[in-house]
């Protein structure tokens, strides 16, 4: 699945809407986003969902909003895609560890890399510093803390709180280098699940190992990873009840955005 490259918004959105990283002066919005990344070095692609619901016929937003969980990766193959394509200095100085690089077919031709653009690759002891990413908002439907239900799982969904507590921001390993202790192969950019992942087994067929691994912090990828506390509003708890509260996780620029006491909007996946 993949966005189409052509696709025009005529209408400029809202002064108050745009990220800081857009122009307002073309039609093609999301294009200029893209150069507005490499100019103020950011990471973050911002995507106005009322723009997603209606393009075909909102088929799409339907299945990006239902299945969230699983066609993110997808969306950010596509966010490579543009990337490179719109602004491809850009995409190599910040290749990303274990993304496949863009894909050199009809719609990419006249911008595909070549084998020269290889030697701009990551070279060792050197960390990724941009992970790109996607930020939706304007969904339809902002939910209520108290609402939120197992069904929601995987799902993308909206919800307002108000801020309560906020941690410091730690590193997060993003991506991480293995080092086997049996042969000394290197097992790079191994995804991080939910919690500390190391390789199931040891591709050298005469190793095997399972157990014994050591990380290679210099080439393994890290990104910023703030916890949020969010509590109800004032306004949404029924009376006679106690509020409620969850915790956000927020990841790379969204860092260091929401403060105590603010009443926001996070959008992102249960």
């Amino acid at each position: 699945m993949a966005f189409s490259n052509d696709y025009r918004f005529t209408e400029d959105p809202t002064p108050s809407a745009v990220p800081t990283s857009s122009a307002v002066t073309t039609n093609r919005y999301y294009i200029a986003q893209i150069h507005g990344l490499a100019q103020f070095q950011l990471s973050t692609l911002y995507i106005d969902f009322t723009h997603i619901m209606n393009f075909g016929e909102g088929i799409l937003a339907g299945a990006i909003q239902g299945d969230f969980y699983r066609y993110q990766p997808y969306m950010l193959r596509a966010l490579h895609n543009l990337i490179a394509k719109y602004e491809p200095q850009y995409f190599r100085e910040h290749r990303q560890p274990g993304s496949t690089t863009a894909r050199t077919d009809t719609s990419l031709a006249n911008n595909s890399m070549s084998e020269e653009d290889d030697l701009h690759k990551k070279t060792p002891n050197q960390q990724t510093d941009k992970i790109f990413a996607l930020a939706f908002y304007n969904l339809p439907l902002v939910s209520r803390v108290r609402q939120l239900r197992t069904e929601q799982i995987g799902k993308l969904v909206s919800m307002s709180g108000t801020v309560t507590r906020t941690s410091e921001v730690r590193p997060e390993l993003h991506l991480a280098t293995f080092i086997c202790e049996m042969c000394n192969n290197v097992v790079p950019d191994v995804e991080q699940i939910f919690k500390y992942t190391e390789p199931t087994q040891c591709p050298n067929a005469t190793c095997m190992n399972r157990l014994g691994w050591r990380l290679d912090i210099r080439q393994s990828t890290f990104i910023d990873w703030q916890k949020v506390r969010i509590q109800e509003n004032s306004s949404e708890i029924p009376t006679g009840s106690m509020p409620r509260t969850m915790d956000v996780i927020l990841r790379g620029e969204m860092v260091d955005r929401a403060k105590a006491g603010e009443k926001c909007v996070f959008t992102g996946t249960l």
